[in-house]
């Protein structure tokens, strides 16, 4: 896939990498394709599943590149470099700032993210930051509002983007009266929350005026947070800490009663990236920063 009208490459610097967290890996393989000799040295095995993948194996963003890799560990940065083509190891994280167009900060620990992100905001680059983007309100709005202009600072677990997720007026009325949802993902809440939430608020539109339910532990480093909207009489949240689990929406309505189960992750992260890449110079775009908040409050209600 190319972008029209594009005067010239987009250069993009990634930044990683976080205990546990593959997306130094697998975005950047998104974006610039990767050396198969090195797929077997990626260490998250669900990662080397879907690249592996046929239809996956050769496909790369046209007219973008991933130019300029940081990452705290050296031997990391050697290692998804050669992975994924990515032509320039940075020393310190900030040198990359006047070699490229916009940054990935692909790491999921919310605590760092001002301090990695800053010295781009601050330059006025575009930023992709990691779900989520923070745990409360006061870090949220001390992020945002170190912009430079609205829309500087983008982050979206790419769940959002999911096909399975992606539901039509049609298919959610032939539940007829829907009266409870319930969407699980596994791990803890604080990094894992945001893969349920936010594609249950844009399935069913749903806005800041909710009312806690309940709060509840789920086994071993779970939690469920149970609220209730105007147009729904209970949305259960659900992460099943130490417990497996697969990402879902259950819809129970009067009608019938349905479970959906994430699959294809790999399409899911390339449609987030692509929309991140859509939005790089546009500074009048339609960024929701309200709706980001939203995610950032029931994470912060989970808590």
């Amino acid at each position: 896939m190319g972008f029209k009208n594009m005067k010239k490459k987009i250069n993009i610097g990634l930044i990683g990498y976080s205990d546990g967290n593959g997306h130094p890996f697998s975005w950047s393989a998104i974006v610039n394709g990767f050396n198969q000799k090195y797929l077997n040295k990626c260490p998250f095995p669900i990662i080397r599943e879907y690249l592996s993948e046929e239809k996956n194996k050769y496909e790369k963003i046209n007219d973008v590149n991933i130019s300029h890799i940081w990452t705290q560990n050296n031997f990391y940065s050697k290692l998804i470099s050669d992975f994924a083509y990515i032509p320039n190891i940075v020393k310190n994280y900030y040198d990359m700032i006047d070699n490229v167009d916009a940054v990935m900060l692909a790491r999921d620990d919310f605590e760092n993210h001002l301090y990695y992100s800053l010295p781009f905001i601050e330059a006025g680059i575009p930023i992709y930051i990691d779900k989520p983007i923070a745990n409360s309100m006061h870090e949220l709005k001390n992020i945002l509002s170190r912009q430079i202009y609205k829309g500087q600072v983008f982050s979206h677990s790419a769940l959002r983007y999911a096909k399975e997720f992606n539901f039509d007026q049609k298919y959610l009325s032939s539940f007829g009266t829907i009266n409870e949802v319930i969407a699980m993902a596994p791990k803890d809440w604080s990094h894992y929350s945001i893969h349920i939430i936010e594609p249950v608020v844009r399935a069913f539109d749903l806005t800041n005026n909710f009312k806690l339910i309940g709060r509840e532990i789920y086994g071993k480093k779970g939690k469920i947070l149970n609220l209730k909207w105007d147009n729904l009489q209970s949305v259960k949240f659900i992460t099943t800490g130490e417990n497996d689990s697969e990402i879902s929406i259950e819809i129970n309505g009067t009608n019938k009663s349905e479970k959906i189960i994430f699959q294809d992750t790999y399409n899911a992260f390339k449609s987030c990236i692509i929309d991140f890449i859509s939005r790089i110079g546009n500074k009048s775009n339609t960024y929701s920063e309200e709706e980001l908040g939203l995610y950032v409050k029931l994470i912060e209600t989970g808590i």
